[in-house]
């Protein structure tokens, strides 16, 4: 689908009578009129509490492999790397867990061990535990991840 938008922009830069109607970052010739947008220099997210924005497995996979040995999440913003929750939620296996730490700023990982055909759950903060913070301290909001593996 982008491939479509960026073939758009570099025809707009060829055909002057073209307009060009993508706002993707492509150098193009002033001539078409096109000129990328001034982004704002403040950060959209810092008023805003930090939320997960991608798991590994997604939420609602239905076939995750049983040998798939770390769920990962990712947060909208920076996170303060010493501070984890990850928490139970009801009607749902927590899976057997070991060593959680972060791979960078945003993406927390946890070491899991997981049996066929199971449903899990597991969150990101909730209740009173709030350890996954951004740094400047604010809590992430309550995040949850429920996924089955397939059969053997």
């Amino acid at each position: 689908m982008m491939s479509g938008w960026i073939l758009l922009a570099l025809s707009a830069c060829i055909e002057e009578e073209l307009p060009v109607t993508t706002e993707t970052a492509l150098d193009c010739p002033e001539d078409t009129g096109y000129a990328p947008a001034q982004q704002p220099i403040q950060d959209l997210l810092a008023d805003f509490a930090p939320v997960v924005v991608s798991s590994l497995p997604q939420a609602g996979d239905k076939a995750v492999s049983p040998g798939l040995t770390r769920i990962t999440v990712t947060f909208s913003k920076d996170m303060d790397t010493q501070g984890f929750s990850w928490v139970t939620v009801p009607s749902g296996t927590f899976p057997e867990v070991d060593n959680p730490s972060f791979i960078d700023k945003r993406t927390a990982r946890l070491e899991v061990t997981l049996e066929p055909d199971t449903t899990y759950a597991l969150g990101t903060n909730g209740g009173e535990y709030l350890n996954f913070r951004d740094s400047n301290g604010t809590p992430a909001l309550p995040w949850q991840l429920v996924f089955h593996t397939a059969p053997e």
